[in-house]
């Protein structure tokens, strides 16, 4: 039952809060999109914030997706939210080594 002043939050509105709360760099999210789908490079960490001395959340690893929605920051740091092959979510956190040319990388890319 609620009380005076609790709502029900959809799924997705309770996973990116439990997102957020694993951070210490908070993402802002951008107005364009990019990423990448097949991803055969090597494992790439994620960060909970934008210094590599930050925990580690986990990787991109061969045949993950992730996408770019988000603004970069300083020192080319870029939060990344990664998802399997059947589009299921992984993993997200900050990394400063995303690839730059994804058509080395990625099976696909858009944006």
């Amino acid at each position: 039952m609620l009380t005076s002043g609790q709502t029900i939050s959809p799924p997705r509105a309770q996973q990116f809060h439990a997102q957020v709360m694993e951070l210490f760099t908070i993402p802002v999210r951008a107005d364009t999109e990019h990423g990448c789908g097949g991803y055969s490079g090597p494992p790439i960490p994620l960060r909970t914030g934008i210094s590599s001395n930050m925990a580690v959340l986990g990787s991109i690893e061969p045949g993950n997706s992730f996408s770019l929605a988000h603004q970069g920051l300083r020192g080319e740091w870029e939060y990344l939210e990664v998802s399997d092959e059947e589009g299921t979510f992984v993993t997200h956190g900050w990394n400063q080594d995303t690839p730059r040319n994804m058509g080395d990388v990625c099976s696909f890319s858009a944006g």
